[in-house]
């Protein structure tokens, strides 16, 4: 049953600026649900709580207008995917001020659905999504090879740069034949291997079939394709289905109990993703003895009624929560620390995902909902997950450039933001699972890379926190580097995101990096690190000898930036203020003053970093989107200070080493009349 609203909805005005009016107010949407209409159920299910708070708790209160409104939410090519619904005006003022004080806390109607129609239904015109239908997997093979061709053809920057050297992997797996006449065997390549796909998998708490120095020849003479893995079966299934004939498997084709083939193979697995033709991700399988071939529709399809008077229909499409995006980055693999490298380098990326497939390449993103290919400028489309448009840092310099989004550091910044959320078994493999992504980096900046940083950027590299309370250190690195925290437990600075509205975060270096020593597991500069010592020199004073009116403790908060007309705010820190975010474990109920007593009995010191400030922006750089240099010196508008920030060391044994601890935000009167000091973090 739907009421009169959702019977007939108008296409045409939901794609305008005035929107589709839908109920009169919340009050009339819960009263329509509750007498039947599914449409108006569904869209009480999708309210966005952290936007328009929670309706069971207060609703069209006070005087402002109650209208909810359907608008498309994307239509910049002419079609939608998306619609909301919302209670504009209530939205609108919550975040200009102008709301009536008694009203700030009502809740407001702010829900987002995702669309839906059929192939040869008319409104496939408007909508571009498709209804999923059930498939067999031959189904699935043939599309996937209809993406892959199309990609091939059409594509350069998902191929090659030219003059680029590209070195087969040491061994491959070959499939053998379709009709079961050869086994599936490793094969050790000699140049010859032009052409392979890859396997981004889990391994789980199962473990894989792995190639040892002892079965090796075992390996190479022959695996008989019953005697492998569901998983492993399902990925030479697929090779074979789109005529190709060798498939790289990590656990296969690394010998796994030499140390040095995993060292040699770990430091080329980027350039084994990066030039592969493409990447088969199983997303939502937990280890090797699950299938890729079992996806199932679970979304909840409501039927709307609607009509559009400029293209003489009237007809129907579904609805349903849950987007396309939410689906695709949920899965399995999303959460594992080394399969980000492995989705970033890869130039085509066919994903196995719970409901449907996906297909993701450098140049477009589609998938069976979402059957139009989107372009590398259309970023909304392109996004598919989190990472889908890190793929670019792949591309050439000039490609690169020409994308325009982002600069090739900050991708890098949002790459560690990115991993350091997700899980790895062995926490010293955090270096070398991004590598790869490293060495794309330098390639593009010709920037020196220190144990997950880069020299030309130390000072912003050195200002991150550990946002998860109670996290603790690895072996991956040295402490001043994000990779000595754990997995699952870093935000990046401020530093780290450089534009906000109509300002840019804009930095004063107050030290100087003297020297770097690193010792490496083996000859390549983004292997795993064995020590790592960092010498500066700048401004330090004992945590006892500073007068502070106020101490917070834990994770810093966002910095907020809030928009008046033309203008843009800074929430700064109060004076004579210092907060402190540790990077060990702090009692949840420990008291900041007790907490600042104890790292004042240890001995514990600070090193100013950098002062930081803003600036607005010009209306050129805006215009452009341009991301410059966080530089102070280097900024072509007037900088407003903002605090200092330093790094918290704790003394080692030996006299002036320190381990950092933390990073502290000061507020600028406490920054004043500090002693230079050479210090050594390990």
């Amino acid at each position: 049953m739907l009421c009169k609203f959702c019977a007939n909805i108008d296409l045409d005005q939901v794609a305008t600026e005035e929107g589709y009016k839908h109920h009169k107010s919340v009050k009339d949407l819960l009263e329509s649900a509750k007498n039947g209409c599914e449409s108006c159920g569904l869209i009480r299910s999708a309210q966005r709580i952290e936007f328009g708070g929670d309706l069971d708790y207060g609703y069209d209160r006070g005087d402002l207008d109650t209208q909810i409104t359907c608008r498309a939410y994307e239509t910049k090519r002419g079609d939608f995917i998306v619609m909301r619904y919302g209670q504009d005006t209530r939205y609108d003022s919550k975040f200009s001020g102008s709301r009536p004080a008694q009203d700030i806390e009502t809740s407001f109607l702010w829900a987002f659905l995702d669309v839906a129609a059929e192939e040869d239904n008319p409104v496939s015109e408007l909508i571009s999504n498709r209804k999923l239908g059930k498939r067999v997997p031959e189904e699935r093979l043939a599309l996937a090879s209809m993406w892959l061709e199309g990609c091939l053809a059409s594509h350069g920057r998902c191929s090659p740069m030219p003059h680029e050297n590209i070195r087969s992997p040491t061994r491959v797996i070959d499939v053998g034949s379709s009709d079961g006449s050869r086994d599936p065997f490793l094969y050790t390549s000699n140049r010859d291997v032009t052409k392979w796909v890859t396997l981004s998998h889990c391994w789980g708490n199962v473990q894989p079939l792995k190639t040892t120095i002892d079965n090796i020849a075992s390996h190479q003479a022959g695996m008989p394709l019953g005697n492998l893995p569901r998983l492993f079966q399902d990925a030479i299934r697929v090779v074979r289905a789109l005529g190709l004939q060798y498939l790289w498997i990590d656990s296969i084709c690394i010998i796994q109990d030499s140390k040095e083939d995993w060292e040699s193979e770990v430091s080329r697995m980027g350039d084994i993703y990066k030039h592969c033709l493409f990447m088969i991700s199983a997303e939502f399988c937990h280890d090797h003895t699950e299938t890729i071939f079992n996806q199932r529709n679970t979304k909840r399809y409501v039927v709307q009624g609607c009509q559009s008077v400029s293209r003489g229909f009237q007809d129907t499409f579904v609805a349903y929560c849950g987007s396309i995006h939410e689906e695709a980055e949920h899965g399995i693999l999303s959460s594992r620390a080394w399969a980000l490298q492995e989705q970033i380098l890869s130039p085509r990326t066919l994903k196995w995902a719970h409901e449907q497939l996906f297909w993701e390449c450098r140049c477009t993103a589609v998938s069976e909902e979402c059957a139009r290919p989107s372009s590398l400028s259309d970023v909304y489309r392109l996004s598919l997950t989190r990472t889908g448009y890190m793929k670019r840092i792949c591309l050439s310099n000039e490609s690169f450039r020409l994308s325009g989004f982002q600069t090739p550091l900050s991708l890098w910044y949002a790459m560690v933001w990115e991993f350091s959320s997700r899980s790895i078994s062995y926490t010293a493999d955090a270096l070398p699972a991004v590598s790869g992504i490293a060495r794309e980096v330098a390639r593009h900046t010709g920037f020196r890379y220190r144990a997950g940083l880069w020299l030309e950027d130390f000072h912003s590299g050195l200002l991150w926190w550990a946002k998860k309370a109670g996290c603790s250190f690895s072996d991956a690195g040295p402490t001043w580097s994000w990779a000595s925290i754990r997995y699952g437990s870093l935000a990046s600075s401020m530093d780290f995101i450089t534009i906000y509205g109509d300002c840019q975060i804009v930095r004063m270096n107050l030290s100087k990096v003297i020297s770097i020593d690193i010792t490496h597991a083996s000859n390549d500069e983004f292997s795993r690190i064995t020590m790592g010592r960092l010498h500066m020199d700048g401004p330090c004073r004992p945590v006892k000898s500073i007068r502070i009116d106020s101490i917070h403790l834990g994770a810093f908060t966002t910095t907020k930036f809030l928009r008046h007309n033309a203008f843009t705010q800074y929430e700064s820190i109060p004076t004579n203020t210092a907060q402190f975010t540790l990077d060990g474990e702090v009692p949840a109920d420990a008291e900041p003053i007790m907490i600042l007593t104890e790292l004042a009995n240890e001995g514990i010191i600070l090193l100013q970093i950098a002062r930081v400030g803003f600036r607005e922006t010009t209306k050129e750089e805006r215009k452009q989107k341009k991301i410059l240099s966080g530089d102070w010196l280097l900024s072509p508008t007037p900088v407003h200070p903002l605090e200092t920030q330093a790094l918290i060391l704790q003394p080692t044994v030996v006299k002036g080493e320190y381990r950092r601890i933390g990073l502290a935000r000061l507020s600028d009167d406490l920054a004043t009349g500090w002693e230079n000091q050479t210090v050594t973090i390990i």
